[in-house]
């Protein structure tokens, strides 16, 4: 008799999630994806608000900029004279590499096929690119005229996210985090099984496979149920109840000191202050939290100097005075003298407050 392949498509129209014969609204995984995403956005948040840009001469801000990077993981700046317009993209080996393993040429790679004013391809115009990369600051001043347009014209400049290993590509922060984050939101689920069950995941004995569709969700596994808050998972055989786990569970508390543990250790992946992986229980004393307490600055510093070190190549050939520094919140420093520690995107907004005071005076 020859199999019978079920129509997805069909199942799917009708509310029915062909996997398991349930209804769509029945599927697990709502808990641990939610907060999974609530934390995506979060970390992003943390991520692009790291570092403060000036003199981006890019129709994208700071935190935009930022945000390439957190995908993308390495950037390339360029002058298109086609378009008349400085871009950054990510990139792809045109030619061959140095004695270091480093890119010598590239060729930008637009983050989608979009058109321009006039309803050029992007895609058609940076495939047209051939970019020498610069690694260090070059002489312009003993620089011919005709090399000086040659270099301003057919340069590009590596903005990368922190310092790469071995490969010349780094990964992505978004692709290094996401198993963290869902560890993270694993910890909330599991919390929630607790405060629901107290005793673990149970299982209820059903007559045979047919029946398994029966017990809310059929074919999940003791994990899946418990980061899912689902109290109980089919069974076929002949015992009336079986525990599926030693009875001895954590308690609610404990859960979330997992959690605030994973989540100092994955601040300190990126640079930003924690207060220590582990955290006592009882109380601590104000040396145990200043050795614990951590702002990680050389896991900072490396992406400021990243950054820093790709700006000033950029200003010695286009002149730019583009800059990056560490923002005020994670500084705790005022360093543009506003009177509040935290970075602001607008300078009307300083002008209008400064002109208040004047006013008043």
């Amino acid at each position: 008799m020859a199999a019978k392949i079920p129509d997805s498509e069909n199942l799917i129209s009708a509310g029915i999630n062909p996997k398991t014969g349930l209804p769509l609204r029945y599927d697990v995984g709502k808990i641990k994806t939610a907060f999974k995403l609530a934390l995506r956005i979060k970390e992003e948040s943390e991520f692009v608000n790291r570092y403060k840009w000036y003199n981006l001469p890019l129709d994208l801000t700071g935190e935009e900029l930022e945000r390439l990077l957190y995908y993308k993981g390495n950037l390339c700046f360029f002058y298109s004279k086609e378009l008349e317009r400085f871009f950054v993209a990510p990139y792809a080996l045109n030619d061959t590499i140095d004695a270091y393993g480093r890119y010598t040429t590239i060729k930008p790679v637009p983050m989608t096929s979009g058109k321009t004013d006039e309803n050029k391809s992007i895609a058609d115009i940076f495939a047209k690119l051939k970019l020498n990369v610069l690694y260090e600051i070059p002489n312009v001043d003993e620089m011919s005229k005709e090399d000086f347009i040659d270099l301003f014209e057919n340069s590009a400049v590596i903005i990368r996210d922190y310092t790469n290993q071995m490969s010349q590509v780094n990964l992505p922060r978004q692709q290094i985090n996401d198993p963290i984050l869902s560890l993270l939101s694993e910890q909330i689920a599991f919390m929630k099984t607790r405060l629901i069950l107290g005793t673990g995941v149970k299982g209820i004995r059903v007559n045979d496979g047919d029946q398994e569709a029966s017990v809310l969700v059929a074919g999940q596994r003791v994990k899946d149920a418990a980061e899912n808050g689902v109290a109980y998972v089919p069974i076929v055989g002949n015992i009336e109840f079986q525990e599926l786990t030693d009875g001895n569970s954590a308690a609610a508390a404990e859960y979330m000191q997992a959690y605030q543990s994973i989540e100092n250790l994955r601040k300190e992946l990126i640079g930003l202050p924690s207060s220590g992986v582990f955290e006592k229980k009882a109380h601590t004393l104000q040396s145990e939290q200043a050795m614990n307490g951590t702002n990680v600055d050389l896991v900072l510093v490396d992406g400021l100097n990243q950054r820093q070190n790709s700006c000033m190549i950029i200003n010695a050939v286009w002149g730019i005075g583009m800059w990056c520094e560490v923002s005020e919140s994670i500084s705790m420093a005022d360093i543009n003298g506003d009177g509040v520690v935290y970075d602001e995107n607008s300078d009307t907004m300083n002008n209008n407050v400064e002109g208040e005071q004047n006013n008043e005076q």
